[in-house]
């Protein structure tokens, strides 16, 4: 059965509502939807905002259900040349806010943990086949990215659902939309007006991808 991941309300009301799908009761704190997707067994996890909720959801999920494939989906920041509304494919997540590199350790990682954490090979295939999609490094923090020296993508989830999915064994994919250009004068506002309307351009990247796989 595959997880499907996103962080808030507006990433996945959409697929929720299209596929028909029913809440579980599983824990209070944790938004956990289940059905079918072209006779395909799915569940969707909201996990809420930010690296903490998002490592305490999906381990709980993980914990306690066999998932054979977690799909993070959502929408990002991203540097140029990036572009908004464009579709992307994670390669691989890192933490641009974890600074070990006193100790010898690399920028962005966790002691005993991979520098990046690479996402499944055949999903990045069958996304990029599908969609179009162009491959980028997901990096992730606990601050909304206004500037930053690096090149990819940004969120706030992403690499903490990755490290989790690492430590669990579970294979981990991702597929993101940009909503904002980083740097871009109306950044904010791209965001803010992409986040009401992303729901459905991400429902018919999920639909595209069971229908037409």
């Amino acid at each position: 059965m595959k997880l499907i991941v996103g962080a808030m309300i507006e990433e996945i009301s959409q697929i929720i509502e299209g596929f028909g799908l029913s809440k579980i009761r599983f824990n209070g704190q944790i938004e956990l939807y289940s059905g079918k997707i072209n006779d395909e067994e799915v569940m969707v996890l909201q996990t809420g905002i930010g690296k903490t909720n998002a490592a305490m959801s999906l381990s709980a999920v993980l914990s306690c259900y066999n998932i054979e494939e977690v799909i993070n989906i959502g929408i990002v920041g991203a540097t140029k040349p990036f572009t908004s509304n464009e579709v992307v494919v994670i390669n691989e997540a890192s933490y641009h806010d974890f600074d070990l590199t006193v100790f010898g350790y690399e920028k962005g990682q966790v002691p005993r943990m991979p520098v990046y954490y690479e996402s499944n090979q055949a999903s990045i295939m069958k996304f990029k086949r599908l969609l179009n999609a162009k491959e980028a490094r997901l990096y992730t923090g606990d601050s909304f990215t206004l500037n930053t020296d690096l090149t990819g993508v940004f969120d706030m989830e992403g690499a903490a659902l990755y490290q989790v999915s690492y430590r669990f064994a579970v294979p981990i994919a991702a597929i993101k939309v940009v909503s904002d250009v980083i740097g871009e004068d109306s950044q904010h506002e791209d965001y803010k007006t992409f986040e009401k309307n992303c729901s459905i351009r991400l429902y018919e990247l999920i639909k595209h991808y069971f229908m037409e796989g």
